[in-house]
């Protein structure tokens, strides 16, 4: 193989790796470890109120309860995550407009 070949392969593999993780969410709303969530619910100890398009962690029987501190998930890409219990809960949707906390 030349070096020409080498990368354009590179890129290629670049290109479907970037297809991979910038693709759309799927519908809009409150989804809870990868599934689309409509009502209040447990799981793995883990309570989470559903009201509409918006969600948050009420209880949690982990140590920090860093997920509680996120309080309402109300925009796309918002997200509280109890890495001891398991549970992602996400917002899914449109992209924000505006900047965010990092661009300022």
């Amino acid at each position: 193989m030349k070096r020409g070949d080498v990368i354009a392969a590179l890129s290629l593999l670049a290109l479907a790796g970037a297809l991979l993780l910038f693709r759309p969410s799927g519908a809009a709303g409150v989804y809870v470890n990868g599934a689309a969530a409509v009502e209040s619910m447990t799981i793995n100890g883990v309570v989470i109120e559903i009201a509409g398009q918006r969600a948050r962690v009420i209880d949690s029987p982990c140590r920090d309860k860093l997920c509680m501190r996120a309080y309402w998930l109300t925009r796309p890409g918002d997200v509280a995550v109890c890495l001891p219990q398991r549970v992602i809960v996400e917002i899914r949707g449109a992209a924000r407009n505006g900047v965010d906390g990092v661009a300022g």
